[in-house]
């Protein structure tokens, strides 16, 4: 059961990382867009992040499971990325409309 925590929390912070590190899902989650060190490193840590998942998945269990689990996890993982990044994009897009208007009622 734990492996399965440790799974799906692993592959959603890896694709929460691989898309904060595009420059088109930035705004969405900061705000702004980073600068390309940034952007790489945590590209790089999603990248990372993936590969640890897959190691403990592969040490909890044998290399078949291991590979069906990831693939599992990583799918509610990224969808999980898409609907923070969504909301997000949602959120700012509100946020620039003028207080008294009648689009925001």
């Amino acid at each position: 059961m734990i492996l399965h925590l440790a799974l799906l929390l692993l592959s959603a912070a890896a694709f929460l990382a691989l898309c904060a590190g595009l420059k088109r899902y930035q705004r969405g989650l900061f705000g702004r867009q980073l600068d390309a060190r940034q952007s790489r490193t945590l590209r790089i840590g999603g990248w990372a992040l993936l590969a640890t998942a897959f190691l403990f998945g592969w040490i909890g269990s044998d290399f078949g499971r291991a590979m069906i689990l990831l693939a599992g996890y990583s799918t509610i993982g990224a969808l999980l990325s898409v609907f923070l990044v969504t909301r997000g994009e949602a959120r700012r897009k509100e946020g620039d409309k003028p207080r008294g208007s009648r689009e925001s009622r």
